[in-house]
């Protein structure tokens, strides 16, 4: 942690602060000197505390640490959390490669994972071969199915993978997940995630032929992508809604959100998003 006290003398003295403010009651001022200095490595305690002092979070310290840029694993975290809304062979293959070349240097599961269910998506994509995705994907079900608690990358991942199962499983994947989500309602903004699920949910119920049940779930994204200014994922909950209306043969309805989900995509300028799902809906 030591390699830390350059950035951290950085940005205490761009801020105009002294040591003496971020040392505060809590260290001395000539301790958090030799901090700076590279002297003394500080606990974990003592450097989320110093972090507090700096008026910055873990995330964007290291992002300031890696001269403002992303790291590899968070660059890569970063592209896969775009997944739900940009799910083309390109981004893709970027990841797949992306993921394999961190792999080379370095053992991660949670990187393993998410080059596994690239893998899987994009054998969907090319191939529509669900039975070869759904080996990929399911020793991270079975592996997350098996812990009492669920933290949010692990969530993350099963939102990328449940629709991958035949409806009863990914149903008890959408509940096990929700209700672990939870807990992090006071944390970040979970709502995306929701909706994410629950947009998914609804194309496997749509297949199913279970309109009813699957309009239940797009209200629901509808209702959440509004509430939280979802735009991306609102536009597709009315495209799912539209596809809905088809299949009930109300052809009104149908045409109604097609227009609402088409203007909004376009507004936002996701022509690719939209024209793929032009595609889906004929």
């Amino acid at each position: 942690m030591n390699e830390y006290s350059n950035t951290f003398k950085e940005i205490r003295t761009s801020k105009n602060y002294t040591q003496t403010y971020i040392a505060s009651n809590q260290l001395s001022r000539s301790l958090y000197a030799k901090i700076e200095a590279g002297q003394v490595i500080p606990s974990y305690t003592k450097f989320l505390f110093l972090l507090q002092r700096l008026d910055l979070g873990i995330q964007e310290f290291e992002y300031i640490h890696n001269n403002y840029s992303l790291s590899a694993k968070q660059n890569i975290l970063a592209k896969f959390s775009l997944i739900n809304t940009n799910l083309d062979t390109i981004s893709l293959n970027e990841l797949i490669s992306l993921c394999t070349k961190y792999l080379k240097n370095d053992k991660d599961i949670f990187i393993s994972n998410i080059l596994s269910i690239c893998k899987a998506l994009f054998l969907v994509q090319t191939e529509d071969d669900y039975h070869k995705a759904i080996i990929l994907v399911t020793p991270i079900w079975e592996r997350l199915s098996k812990q009492d608690t669920l933290y949010l990358n692990d969530i993350i991942l099963l939102s990328n993978i449940f629709y991958l199962f035949q409806i009863d499983t990914a149903k008890e994947i959408v509940k096990f997940a929700i209700n672990r989500l939870q807990k992090y309602d006071s944390f970040c903004n979970i709502e995306q995630i929701q909706v994410s699920f629950y947009l998914n949910l609804s194309t496997l119920l749509i297949q199913e032929s279970k309109f009813d049940e699957a309009m239940e779930f797009i209200d629901y994204s509808i209702d959440f992508a509004q509430k939280s200014q979802l735009y991306i994922l609102l536009g597709i909950s009315y495209f799912k809604k539209a596809v809905v209306y088809k299949h009930k043969l109300n052809s009104a309805k149908s045409e109604s959100y097609y227009a609402k989900g088409a203007n909004l995509l376009y507004q936002l300028g996701e022509i690719n998003l939209l024209e793929k799902l032009k595609i889906n809906i004929r």
